[in-house]
């Protein structure tokens, strides 16, 4: 049987188990080793904080955005800590399910400060390496959030979708790999509800993985392998500790307009077609252009739908 069917299977298993998610990080720390803080995946993410300034920079040159929003915590919070250390003032990150411990913070914190003291990192904040310094020192006396706090980095259990922010009061939407797992309709009511919190000239940077997250696991698959499957046959692989929504690029641009959001820039990976075309593709899909369906990845970037119409930059 190949092994992402396997990785499916258990997951799918282990879903319907109480404490689902304790009984994942058990799985994927001991037999699948995906949630260690390499090196490689602490510098990816600290990429993706890094990518998320420079495209608010686009609109707003070089100044740094006050407030952020990140959607989804996850287990390592690098990207939070990344944009209060390169000097956001107030970084809220949202998840719905409480991944974060304070070891792993401390990993993180770790990484941050080894990394500045090399030299791997640099930031514009010259008192970032002293603020991870006194982190650390205090680490022992404090909670996961006052750690986090101390950085100005609030974390906040709720449905994005109702964050309860003020109106008006974000600069800076991000998120990274996570919109690929939540529903269509979920992804709606969130961008209207970040499109109320944000500021008038707010920016939202999107990181969306629209490849099949088995392929990762699993080398003899492609990214592109689930789009094979029709609705009734994936809901027997999908599960709700890695919920795939198998939505496409133009998917995410009619969300994003639909919530009053204008996309101003995307950066898109795709897969040569060669690839594609060794699948036959479940009806669902045969709806896109060959170039639609095979993008797997994307940077969105987008500004508040002001009443004017601008083609994308890709």
């Amino acid at each position: 049987m190949p092994p992402w069917i396997i990785k499916a299977a258990v997951q799918g298993t282990l879903s319907r188990l109480p404490q689902p998610q304790k009984l994942n990080r058990l799985f994927q720390t001991y037999v699948t080793r995906s949630l260690e803080l390499t090196e490689r995946h602490f510098f990816s993410k600290w990429g993706q904080a890094e990518n998320h300034l420079a495209h608010y920079s686009r609109v707003h040159g070089e100044r740094i955005p006050t407030d952020a929003v990140e959607l989804g915590t996850g287990w390592y919070p690098v990207v939070p800590i990344g944009l209060a250390l390169a000097g956001v003032r107030r970084v809220v990150s949202i998840d719905m399910q409480p991944l974060l411990s304070k070891p792993r913070i401390v990993q993180v914190l770790e990484r941050y400060g080894d990394s500045i003291a090399a030299g791997r990192i640099h930031l514009p904040d010259r008192s970032a390496a002293e603020r991870v310094r006194r982190a650390l020192e205090r680490s022992a006396d404090l909670d996961e959030r006052q750690l986090l706090a101390s950085l100005g980095v609030q974390t906040l259990l709720a449905d994005a979708a109702r964050t309860g922010l003020p109106t008006d009061s974000v600069d800076l939407f991000v998120s990274n790999n996570t919109l690929e797992h939540i529903p269509g309709e979920v992804i709606l009511k969130i961008l209207e509800e970040f499109r109320r919190i944000g500021k008038p000239d707010c920016v939202s940077s999107q990181f969306i993985d629209m490849g099949d997250h088995y392929a990762g696991f699993d080398r003899r698959i492609t990214v592109l392998n689930f789009l094979r499957f029709s609705e009734r046959s994936w809901r027997w692989f999908n599960n709700t500790l890695q919920y795939q929504n198998r939505l496409r690029l133009p998917d995410f641009r009619r969300l994003h307009a639909e919530a009053g959001w204008r996309v101003i820039h995307e950066d898109n990976r795709e897969e040569p077609l060669e690839v594609l075309r060794r699948i036959t593709l479940a009806d669902r899909f045969r709806q896109y252009s060959e170039d639609e369906v095979r993008i797997f990845e994307t940077w969105m970037v987008a500004t508040p739908e002001l009443g004017s119409q601008s083609g994308v930059e890709r």
